[in-house]
């Protein structure tokens, strides 16, 4: 069984020398469309992982969740969450991470074809008890041949919705 390790690590990594952080994120500087993707390839790419993503979400998938928490000894709020694999036969095809404190939540959708991250959206609302103006952070990442070829960001007071 192939077990992508990055979330499982950054879950595992929060530890009690720190303040409380918001679940980390794909950074939008990292991300900035590769110049050397000629435009109609990026707009064939992204119709492509519209449709991976199509696909996906319609099968019925197998699914393998692993529940995780930080160390609720430290001062820092005990953070907590599900990853979830979903795989179509043996390959992973998504991966949910999904998870809370008590200043947020977060949902991470992670998307793959052929063993190739093709779609990152993340959808995180911090606020609640800290702080009692609610924000939305959402964004969508594309990728196609292991490269970055979109994204699209987006922050808004929960009461927008």
């Amino acid at each position: 069984m192939k077990i992508l390790w990055v979330p499982v690590l950054m879950a595992a990594g929060l530890g009690c020398t720190s303040a409380p952080q918001p679940p980390a994120t794909v950074k939008a500087e990292t991300l900035a469309a590769d110049n050397s993707v000629p435009a109609s390839d990026t707009a064939r790419a992204i119709q492509h992982i519209k449709e991976v993503y199509a696909t996906i979400n319609k099968e019925k998938l197998t699914q393998k969740s692993l529940k995780w928490e930080t160390d609720t000894t430290c001062e820092a709020p005990p953070m907590s969450g599900t990853l979830t694999y979903f795989y179509r036969g043996n390959e992973i095809v998504k991966m949910l991470n999904a998870g809370g404190e008590d200043h947020g939540s977060w949902k991470e959708e992670y998307y793959f074809d052929n063993g190739q991250l093709v779609f990152v959206y993340q959808n995180n609302t911090y606020g609640g008890a800290a702080n009692p103006d609610e924000f939305n952070y959402q964004s969508r990442y594309y990728f196609a041949g292991g490269q970055p070829v979109k994204n699209s960001e987006r922050q808004y007071h929960a009461i927008e919705r």
